[in-house]
């Protein structure tokens, strides 16, 4: 979709279950591309808290998180836009018995219901084609970060690795979901102008792998000084 085209909070295209089958069952290697640099973070900031998923879905990524030992002094938040998907993590999060340790916020990643620099670290896969305002959204993600926190925005390009787009679709054909739709993404040379236009400069840094799973997409890493 060019980035001139009009846009609004987007949904996935199949139910919120499929969605966490999907999410639960065959998205490890990507989950752990994510999960290994949450923890390279946490190590940089050993006393951060607070960690916000923003556009959690059905709280797979979450859980994997909480179940890591490094991160057992990490409160966690999920906020999701859509209602199913807050039902579902909710029911995934009563399963497991991690009410207590994981916040559902239902809130817009534009406008979100935490003060100024809320959260020490923020995660968010897969994302930013479903926003309607990226730059304004990755502004929001700013706000909410703490002095010295740190925001790991990890999402799929228009123009992937090929490898990495085939073996991304094959794991959502196993699960039974449609390929990953290309015309909805951004380019790299777009995505590199969401974070000019939101103005974050030198805190806003965008790291683009060639090779393997993370080639899929690229990273937007925002740092905020201490």
């Amino acid at each position: 979709m060019p980035m001139t085209s009009q846009r609004h909070n987007m949904p996935v295209h199949y139910s919120a279950e499929e969605y966490d089958k999907f999410t639960q069952g065959f998205l490890g290697r990507f989950d752990r591309l994510l999960a290994d640099r949450v923890l390279q973070e946490v190590r940089l900031n050993p006393a951060g808290r607070k960690l916000l998923d923003a556009g959690c879905g059905t709280s797979r990524f979450l859980l994997r998180l909480a179940a890591l030992s490094e991160l057992k002094q990490i409160k966690f938040i999920g906020l999701d836009y859509f209602s199913d998907m807050i039902e579902v993590s909710r029911a995934n999060l009563e399963r497991e018995n991690l009410l207590d340790r994981i916040e559902l916020v239902r809130g817009d990643v534009h406008h979100m219901p935490f003060p100024d620099g809320a959260m020490d670290f923020v995660v968010s896969r897969s994302t930013i084609h479903h926003w309607a305002n990226p730059a304004a959204a990755l502004v929001e993600i700013r706000r909410v970060l703490a002095p010295g926190g740190v925001a790991l925005i990890h999402e799929i390009r228009r123009d992937p690795d090929p490898l990495a787009l085939a073996a991304f679709n094959s794991f959502r054909s196993k699960a039974g979901v449609e390929p990953s739709r290309l015309d909805e993404k951004y380019t790299l040379a777009e995505i590199r102008e969401i974070v000019a236009t939101s103005g974050l400069g030198k805190e806003a840094e965008i790291f683009a792998p060639t090779k393997g799973y993370a080639s899929l997409g690229c990273e937007i890493r925002i740092g905020a000084p201490r």
